[in-house]
């Protein structure tokens, strides 16, 4: 499948534990844009990522859309938080089977979803 915001980029596979690798003390602020209809760049986006690979202490804040966005997968992620976003703070989709664990979310008044 093609991932959500990039253009002939595909994710998938068959092997549930993959590493992408580590992903640790990371804030994405001010991101986001929104380039179609249904088509817009979250904060951080884990496409098809395996529960080998490693996402801990992260933090988006003020994106335009979602927070962290994961399309299938099973990468678990660890000590995250999302402060006033656009729309979803934590989103899935396609079947995503990996756990989140203390997570912290703040909306604001212009915020869409928790």
């Amino acid at each position: 499948q093609e991932v959500e915001g990039i253009t002939g980029q595909t994710y998938g596979g068959n092997d549930a534990t993959e590493s992408s690798g580590t992903l640790e003390y990371v804030r994405v602020w001010h991101g986001g844009s929104v380039i179609g209809e249904n088509n817009e760049i979250n904060g951080i986006t884990l496409a098809g990522v395996g529960s080998g690979t490693t996402v801990r202490y992260c933090e988006v804040a003020f994106n335009l859309d979602d927070g962290f966005e994961m399309f299938g997968g099973t990468v678990n992620l660890k000590y995250i938080s999302v402060l006033f976003v656009g729309d979803d703070a934590i989103d899935t989709d396609e079947g995503y089977q990996g756990k989140i664990q203390f997570a912290y979310v703040m909306i604001g008044a212009s915020g869409n979803h928790g």
